[in-house]
């Protein structure tokens, strides 16, 4: 199973998952557009996480297991800037940067014109706003809570506006292995019936410094 280095402490979640659905597991970590290259390729198997629409119109070659929980973007911009972004419209008005791997990100951003520049990871993002080569980042809390914290910049960077995007987030299996979804969604939906995922996801959210119901939102209660 490929998973994005930027998600690498969420990974115990997919631990959980795949043991308790008794099934083989290895983990390999990528940076994120090479995590999917490697679902695409079929160099792994699986891949957590990923949303919808980061996919092609046909998605026969995939099935998903899930909502395993959110993909919540925001825009994040230097404490003080004048970058401000009252609605999603207002992106276009800006130079913006976003994680390279960021699929459904990217092309959301593209569809309302906004002026991108791709980050290899989620520190750089962050360099090019504290140099003010981009006015605001495009990313999720669960990615950027690590760049930020790495680069000592929490007090320096705040969230402007309204969420830019919030989408549920999925579990990939690549189609030969379809025959694995029945038991992992079994094992997915009594995880979350009994309040042990949302438990364990507000954990490791409270150990990174995050509210413990960040990406939570897309969970059926």
């Amino acid at each position: 199973m490929g998973i994005p280095e930027v998600l690498r402490d969420y990974a115990p979640l997919a631990e959980d998952l795949l043991q308790q659905s008794g099934l083989p597991y290895r983990f390999s970590f990528y940076p994120a557009q090479r995590s999917f290259n490697a679902l695409v390729s079929g160099e792994v198997d699986a891949e957590f996480s990923r949303t919808q629409s980061a996919f092609a119109s046909d998605q026969s070659e995939f099935v998903m297991i899930g909502p395993i929980g959110c993909a919540e973007i925001s825009a994040y911009r230097m404490t003080g800037s004048a970058a401000t972004m009252g609605q999603v419209g207002d992106l276009a008005n800006y130079r913006v940067a976003v994680l390279n791997g960021s699929i459904a990100v990217i092309k959301f951003l593209r569809k309302r014109h906004a002026s991108l520049t791709l980050a290899v990871n989620g520190e750089a993002l962050y360099r090019m706003l504290e140099a003010h080569h981009v006015d605001l980042v495009v990313d999720a809390p669960l990615q950027s809570i690590g760049a930020v914290k790495a680069l000592h910049m929490q007090d320096r960077v705040e969230i402007t506006g309204p969420p830019v995007l919030t989408e549920p987030a999925f579990l990939i299996l690549n189609s030969g292995f379809a025959a694995w979804r029945p038991k992992l969604q079994a094992t997915l939906d009594g995880l979350k019936k009994s309040g042990q995922w949302q438990q364990h996801f507000g954990d490791i959210n409270e150990k990174r410094g995050l509210p413990r119901n960040t990406a939570m939102s897309c969970l059926e209660h």
